[in-house]
């Protein structure tokens, strides 16, 4: 027994020396001491540095990323759990839409920026199993899955990361909002830290994009090289001189003239930053202006990384994906991934002729036809794909 108590004592000891006091921000502490699986140099891009300042501001009531393929989500959310564990000690909640998905990406996506990070090292393991792992000088985390009610009843978190929020599904029997249920996990906590991220879906069904438009509205703005305005910029905005797509270029629609992609990079991350739907910009840490929380949308257009090989520029990728969209299941995945926008299905209009219509209508007589006493009078009709 003396000798857990000193040992307890002693890990409780390394721990403080650790955990930097004056504590480091997030923004400050990743590039220093974040390792990457990738063996490249940490780094928070432009676009994730105000989302940086943000997920660990706990008077902001949520924080919901809106973004495109390849923007490094993973990326910053690996670092923020490092983060979180490595100084804060936090009670971590990891959630995807069911229980096998949000231990495979514990497993395969956030986990290998701790293998990656040697100072995390420095803390003692007690747990390292799939979909749970503990420290004793602080802090755990615990996969679950949205499908798993039991699971997330148990759960007292002080950080809680929802991800692909738009493939969970709502049925008659559950007991409320799903992703509410998993915050309310946090209810009671000093400091609390909600997170949702995800490709929008479906018009009128996407979760991702509620959560956007409650919030604050953050879109990324970027100044065009050749006029200087700012633009959010669209995958539309892409065009191919003379039909030649390897040679891709952006048109500001602003002064219509063109750039190439390393134009595009260099102005992201130079002049890149969010404004709100108020028109100010938000810099991140801060409580928003309007709305119930902070929400960004960011599509592809902010991509300051490498392009696909088989692409002369990621110009290139992105127009040669626009051009693919020869068919809705292509083009919902082009909206989805690359624009961070969700897609409206096209309704299929029922082969009724309206000249049939005409000649089946009746004449109908309310004052013949509606009895005394009746105050309003309603109407309705089924519709069907074939009448």
């Amino acid at each position: 027994m003396l000798e857990d108590n000193l040992a307890f004592l002693l890990r409780d000891s390394v721990s403080k020396s650790i955990r930097d006091r004056p504590r480091l921000s997030f923004e400050d502490w990743a590039p220093r001491y974040m390792g990457s699986p990738d063996g490249i140099e940490f780094e928070l891009l432009p676009h994730q540095l105000a989302p940086a300042r943000d997920i660990f501001t706990p008077t902001i009531p949520w924080v919901a990323l809106r973004w495109a393929s390849g923007l490094g989500k993973t990326y910053l959310f690996g670092a923020a759990f490092v983060y979180a564990i490595d100084q804060l000690g936090l009670e971590c909640g990891l959630m995807y839409p069911n229980e096998r998905t949000a231990f495979n990406r514990l497993e395969e996506k956030i986990w290998p920026f701790f293998e990656a990070t040697p100072k995390i090292n420095q803390l003692h393991q007690t747990k390292n199993n799939m979909g749970l792992k503990s420290w004793s000088e602080g802090g755990r985390i615990t996969a679950v899955g949205a499908n798993s009610a039991t699971e997330i009843r148990v759960l007292e978190i002080d950080f809680c990361y929802a991800d692909e929020i738009d493939s969970i599904t709502q049925e008659e029997s559950d007991e409320g909002d799903k992703v509410d249920l998993f915050f309310k996990r946090a209810r009671g906590r000093a400091n609390v830290y909600k997170l949702v991220s995800s490709y929008p879906s479906q018009k009128g069904m996407s979760k991702i994009d509620t959560f956007f438009d409650i919030g604050d509205g953050c879109r990324w703005y970027m100044d065009c090289p050749k006029c200087g305005k700012g633009v959010d910029f669209h995958p539309n905005h892409v065009v191919a001189p003379s039909g030649k797509a390897h040679l891709a270029l952006v048109e500001c629609p602003e002064c219509s003239k063109t750039f190439n992609d390393q134009e595009r990079k260099t102005a992201s991350r130079e002049t890149g930053r969010y404004i709100d739907s108020l028109g100010e910009v938000v810099t991140g840490g801060d409580v928003p202006r309007v709305g119930k929380g902070r929400s960004y949308h960011v599509n592809c257009m902010a991509h300051v990384g490498p392009s696909d090989s088989s692409f002369a520029s990621y110009l290139h990728e992105v127009y040669e994906g626009r051009e693919a969209c020869t068919d809705e299941k292509k083009k919902r995945v082009f909206l989805n991934t690359m624009c961070a926008e969700s897609y409206a299905p096209v309704e299929e209009s029922p082969d009724v002729q309206v000249s049939e219509l005409v000649r089946r209508r009746e004449n109908w007589n309310p004052k013949e036809s509606v009895p005394d006493g009746v105050l309003c009078v309603t109407w309705g009709a089924e519709v069907q794909q074939n009448r």
